[in-house]
């Protein structure tokens, strides 16, 4: 088995690589698990494994230079065409049978498309996040001008057409990581009925106990998980922000376990006085900075626009469920499954103002027992999910 993470470098995507990485190693019997990738994002996988009890003397480390991101994508067609040729090459000469990129450009999913045809014996799997949830390219294009610039240069190269919307081979799987992402895929595009597999968003839970039973109970404290951005999540949380400083600002303590994406936003959050100004950052956090904030607040939340994570997971959740911290959500595809499937893990709202009302709700009267039931839930998610279970079926996914 092959895994290859040639977008991705450092922390970016770690949880969820490392994740798919110990599935195959748990289930990996005499053959060998090889990873392409970043020898920064090798050594942060290596160390998440390790710190999760997972035999890595099978991984086979290869190292490759990742895609640069301070460049457009599209001006690498011919890096992207040489790696994929290489890779395959390798898969030939070692008698491997399973490829998964675990992250791609639209350029590089039609690559694969190309290459499955011509090696149908070979079975690629091609995770869907990020990149590719544009999923109509026009409508992309409008979002930014950098994204006007990479749509016009991939379209004079393809055309208009997304590789999803492409005739597709047999051997070639796209992996998404919610069925409701699943479900909306095949309602854009039916035709990816036979090529479209579904894996709940893997992650390697902590084992120990990662309630705080010490919290200052003089205030309740949210935790904003996540990218705090303009596109994904500013418009909800700004209200949320605003009625909150003027009628209850004495009462609650907001942190933000992830980063600012704009400096304006930074400005405007620095000038409320119970936003946590220590716990506000323009730059990316460490694992432990992002935990310990997480772990020292009663409730996570997500604002995310409802279409925002329509046709992507986010794995902002997860970093919640690991805490232990029940969660209140506006509603979207990436969340729904894991509110159905383990109960009473918080709150999923169907409207702002639903989701404002239950804020303001456990703000002013903190419903201490339900609190308690969450928690227990969040744990039992936490065992149900645990590395063994979950490699069981991810190798059922990939084989059947």
């Amino acid at each position: 088995m092959i895994f290859v993470e040639y977008l991705k470098d450092n922390y970016n995507h770690l949880e969820i690589n490392s994740a798919q990485i110990a599935y195959a190693l748990q289930t990996a019997e005499n053959q060998n698990i090889n990873l392409f990738a970043g020898i920064e994002h090798y050594n942060l996988i290596l160390k998440k494994l390790q710190s999760n009890d997972i035999d890595t003397s099978k991984l086979i480390f290869h190292r490759i230079e990742p895609l640069s991101k301070k460049f457009w994508e599209y001006q690498f067609l011919l890096f992207q065409y040489n790696l994929i040729k290489d890779i395959y090459k390798f898969a030939r000469e070692n008698d491997e049978k399973v490829i998964i990129f675990l992250s791609t450009t639209t350029i590089m999913a039609f690559l694969v498309e190309v290459f499955c045809y011509i090696y149908r014996f070979i079975t690629v799997v091609v995770c869907l996040h990020g990149n590719l949830e544009r999923i109509e390219l026009l409508d992309y294009a409008k979002k930014s001008n950098n994204n006007f610039i990479q749509v016009l240069l991939y379209s004079l190269i393809f055309g208009m057409q997304n590789p999803l919307r492409m005739p597709l081979p047999q051997n070639l799987k796209f992996l998404v990581f919610n069925k409701y992402i699943k479900q909306h895929l095949l309602t854009k595009i039916p035709k990816l009925n036979k090529n479209l597999i579904c894996f709940l968003h893997p992650f390697l839970y902590d084992k120990e106990n990662n309630t705080n039973e010490t919290l200052n109970n003089e205030k309740v404290t949210f935790s904003i998980v996540g990218i705090t951005s303009f596109n994904k999540n500013w418009e909800e949380l700004s209200k949320l922000l605003e009625y909150i400083n003027n009628n209850c600002p004495d009462k609650v303590e907001f942190s933000f376990a992830g980063f600012i994406r704009q400096m304006e936003i930074f400005q405007i959050l620095s000038g409320y006085n119970f936003i946590n100004k220590k716990k506000l950052s323009t730059s990316m956090l460490s694992m432990r900075e992002k935990n310990d904030i997480i772990r020292n607040s009663h409730y996570t939340i997500l604002t995310y626009q409802t279409d925002c994570y329509k046709y992507t997971a986010s794995g902002a959740i997860l970093d919640a469920i690991n805490n232990e911290k029940p969660i209140i959500a506006i509603n979207n595809a990436s969340l729904q499954q894991y509110f159905e499937d383990y109960g009473n893990i918080g709150y999923l709202c169907s409207s702002y103002e639903e989701f404002k009302t239950k804020v303001i709700s456990v703000i002013n009267d903190f419903p201490n027992e339900e609190y308690q039931e969450q928690i227990k839930n969040l744990k039992l998610l936490k065992e149900k999910c645990n590395v063994k279970t979950q490699s069981i079926e991810y190798k059922k996914l990939l084989t059947e």
